[in-house]
């Protein structure tokens, strides 16, 4: 990943991920877009990734990295917000695309939808085009995060039942998450908090 994207994050503990993007166009902020924070915002809901054991992690803004998302007719291809691997796994490291969807209570079903969608898109931009996304090298989850309505987990159930998942699974070798907030179990692992 780092002889292919020029700006990439590394973090040893917990880090946030938030869209500022919707929330800059009404609140008074010099702050927009994605980021990748290692401190919890106070003003919006975000995407936690907790690292209690420190893995060391390889984080991509995707804004921050257009360069590198264009097609053939040097197009930005549209993707998610961004991509986070574990960097030091000595065999198969976990990798993740993460989409933020920010949304009324009423819209969660069809931002899943869409959510779920723009990581499919993604994902085989990145493993058939650019050939970034290696299965061999990595075990990969797709996250739909739906920060203002954590109540409502998991939100691939509102687009997935068990068996579709099971197919992405057999199909693509990628897990789903519908969560705002997973755990880092070890460098191959990433796992979702039981509450």
């Amino acid at each position: 990943m780092r002889d292919v994207f020029p700006h990439i994050e590394n973090h040893n503990s917990d880090i946030y991920i938030a869209d500022y993007t919707e929330y800059s166009k009404t609140h008074d902020t010099s702050v927009s877009g994605v980021k990748i924070l290692a401190n919890k915002p106070g003003e919006l809901e975000v995407f936690h990734l907790k690292n209690k054991k420190g893995i060391s992690i390889d984080a991509v803004n995707f804004e921050e990295n257009q360069s590198v998302l264009k097609d053939e007719q040097g197009k930005v291809v549209k993707q998610c917000e961004c991509m986070c691997a574990s960097s030091g796994a000595k065999n198969k490291g976990w990798l993740f695309l993460l989409e933020l969807k920010y949304c009324l209570d009423k819209n969660i079903a069809s931002n899943a939808g869409n959510a779920l969608r723009q990581l499919e898109k993604t994902f085989l931009f990145l493993r058939d085009e650019k050939k970034i996304i290696n299965r061999q090298c990595h075990r990969v989850y797709w996250i739909i995060s739906i920060p203002d309505h954590s109540s409502k987990a998991p939100f691939e159930a509102f687009v997935l039942d068990q068996d579709k998942k099971l197919k992405y699974k057999q199909d693509l070798d990628v897990i789903i998450f519908g969560e705002n907030e997973v755990e880092v179990l070890n460098e191959g692992y990433l796992r979702v908090i039981k509450a």
